[in-house]
């Protein structure tokens, strides 16, 4: 009898020991998750601090060459290049140079910079995971100073499938009223497949 209660006592303090140690690893999971979401969070905060140029979309990924790549980027009224807000990396990292259909108008545009890999580290990541999109340009130029108050252009060029592609476009005013700016379409190319790739966008200017 002695020998049973010792093997029960011992399963019954292993068990109490087990079940703790998993209630720990959920607790410091959750916690970490928290942690990264907060962060998250404030990251988001940040970068929306002061005058500032939203751009949302909702993204579907294609299948086919050529297709995921685009860039966002802004013109003074006279059409001279103020800044890159994203591009995708395929394209900015060396892309431009194997395929002369992705992104072309903008490869054409920010060509001072492709070449200069500390520039193109700040406006490049991977193609983003596919669902709503929003990317945020600060109002400042390529130097990183503040633009001056006025009317800018912006365009938002993607490379669908081959060389079927789509640029978005309008204009929007910086030191005015919070505002959404009309945004035009230009289709490139026969395919209308993959036209879904890019959609609803809306470019907002808020301060």
């Amino acid at each position: 009898m002695n020998k049973l209660f010792s093997i029960f006592t011992i399963l019954l303090l292993f068990m109490t020991i087990s079940s703790c140690g998993m209630s720990s690893e959920s607790e410091s999971s959750e916690n970490t998750e928290n942690i990264q979401n907060n962060t998250i969070e404030a990251q988001d905060e940040e970068e929306t601090k002061g005058a500032h140029v939203k751009f949302s979309f909702k993204y579907t990924k294609q299948t086919g060459p050529g297709s995921n790549q685009f860039a966002i980027w802004i013109e003074d009224e006279m059409g001279n290049y103020i800044e890159t807000v994203y591009a995708t990396k395929f394209t900015a990292k060396g892309g431009w140079k194997i395929r002369d259909a992705s992104i072309p108008t903008w490869v054409e545009k920010a060509k001072d910079i492709l070449n200069k890999k500390e520039e193109v580290d700040l406006i490049t990541s991977a193609t983003p995971k596919p669902g709503d999109v929003s990317y945020i340009w600060d109002c400042t130029d390529k130097s990183g100073e503040p633009v001056e108050p006025g009317v800018y252009k912006f365009f938002f060029e993607a490379s669908l499938r081959g060389y079927d592609r789509v640029v978005y476009s309008g204009d929007i005013e910086i030191g005015g009223d919070k505002q959404i700016a009309e945004v035009s379409e230009e289709f490139f190319g026969k395919d209308i497949a993959e036209r879904s790739m890019i959609q609803d966008v809306k470019v907002e200017y808020l301060h």
